[in-house]
């Protein structure tokens, strides 16, 4: 933002809680016009000593934000949900992204997913051997080896495990987050990738090499007994339901839901309220997730 609109906002906080109420909704109605950009300095002054009315009425343009965001990402995944259509994997996440990260400069994310693209591309069209197992073997080099993508360990629940902006900043995530990541550069450059919505797991699935990669262990290959060893090691019985690739939008509920978990185990209780109030709204098929 620049530092003329970083002044503005400065003093149109400083009116926000005016007892005049035509200045107050005049000062509120142009703070909105300014959203997101104005988002990261509305959150710094969250952190200085304000009164708790000005804090109130900050939190309320922030949220108002999000909560937009949020809902046009719900009514987005409502159109697709009973019908035979899908949503558009990026731009779902890049919706949901924009809850957490309001000010996320999104071409910048797809500039750097067209940029591992054309890093696979570049890297595969010089292999001897030129086939689906050295596209994908490729793609899981540029992306883990080289870029460093790993599982989150140390902290497994955090919400920027699950975000794309965070996830692409510190290269690390969950089983979901990072096969979406792999399943937006396959796209990219031609290769056929499913998501595979395993209890406790996510995998991506090969269909021309019927294999499975696990984005969490470095895009590991498993076979088909090894998912079903995995889903009797944790207690429950195979169906081989179970292995039936996902359409976008269930891969989408799916990671509102891990961030609704997420944001509740960090105490972040207006996040976790407001993604579980969406998967309300997206209706029972939502809790099969």
């Amino acid at each position: 933002m620049s530092q003329t609109h970083d002044t503005e906002v400065l003093s149109l906080i400083s009116l926000i809680d005016d007892p005049d109420e035509t200045v107050h909704t005049a000062v509120m109605a142009r703070l909105k016009t300014l959203c997101p950009h104005v988002i990261p300095t509305l959150r710094e002054q969250l952190d200085r000593v304000i009164s708790g009315r000005t804090r109130s009425l900050v939190l309320e343009l922030i949220h108002d934000y999000q909560q937009r965001k949020l809902d046009t990402l719900v009514q987005l995944l409502k159109l697709h949900l009973h019908a035979s259509t899908d949503v558009d994997l990026e731009e779902a996440v890049l919706l949901l992204d924009t809850f957490a990260h309001p000010a996320a400069e999104h071409q910048d994310l797809k500039r750097y997913l067209d940029h591992l693209a054309l890093r696979v591309h570049e890297q595969f069209i010089q292999k001897e051997i030129a086939n689906d197992l050295t596209h994908v073997m490729t793609l899981q080099n540029v992306l883990f080896e080289e870029e460093g993508f790993h599982g989150a360990s140390e902290d497994y629940y955090a919400p920027s495990n699950s975000y794309l902006s965070s996830m692409i900043e510190r290269k690390e995530g969950i089983p979901v987050s990072l096969a979406v990541i792999e399943l937006l550069v396959a796209d990219r450059i031609g290769l056929d990738l499913q998501g595979v919505a395993m209890p406790f797991h996510f995998l991506l699935f090969v269909p021309n090499l019927d294999l499975y990669l696990d984005p969490f262990q470095y895009g590991t290959f498993i076979s088909r007994d090894d998912c079903v060893s995995f889903v009797r090691r944790s207690g429950l019985s195979f169906d081989q339901r179970m292995l039936d690739p996902v359409r976008n939008v269930d891969i989408l509920i799916r990671m509102i839901r891990n961030l609704a978990l997420a944001h509740e185990r960090h105490g972040d209780v207006w996040e976790a309220q407001t993604l579980h109030a969406a998967l309300r709204d997206l209706g029972p098929h939502s809790s099969h997730h």
